[in-house]
């Protein structure tokens, strides 16, 4: 499904945003991750797809980040963002991911009220954890 958003330059911009199934969703977790990691540290909310996800990643490959993301494996964000990600998840901060599943590289932000999750691709990425004050 997409939405057409118009700015004020007459320029368009098309998001497209694919939620999914939390029952569903839980399944394919379950299915991805090795038993002993079971457990999910946070519930991520409404999940979004940000602009050109849809087109790049497989439903699998998001599924893949996503279960890591839950049991509080951070992918490939250096050190100080691995930090970062263990202090907001004690202290109810944003969390940031970033994982390459089968040769994509992606990442993933839940919200610091666990409201909603976006996948996105780097180029549309937020700036850094560290970066930020948390």
């Amino acid at each position: 499904m997409g939405r057409r958003v118009s700015g004020e330059q007459s320029a368009t911009v098309v998001i497209t945003v694919r939620i999914i199934d939390e029952a569903n969703m839980a399944e394919n977790y379950r299915e991805k991750c090795s038993p002993n990691r079971n457990e999910f540290l946070f519930c991520t909310g409404r999940l979004q797809y940000g602009p050109g996800v849809v087109e790049t990643l497989t439903d699998e490959q998001v599924l893949v980040g996503l279960a890591r993301h839950v049991r509080g494996d951070w992918g490939l964000v250096g050190r100080e963002n691995w930090r970062a990600n263990d202090t907001a998840l004690k202290q109810r901060g944003r969390l940031a991911s970033e994982f390459c599943v089968e040769g994509q590289r992606f990442l993933i932000v839940t919200e610091i009220d666990r409201s909603r999750t976006i996948i996105l691709l780097p180029e549309g990425a937020p700036a850094p954890l560290a970066a930020q004050a948390l």
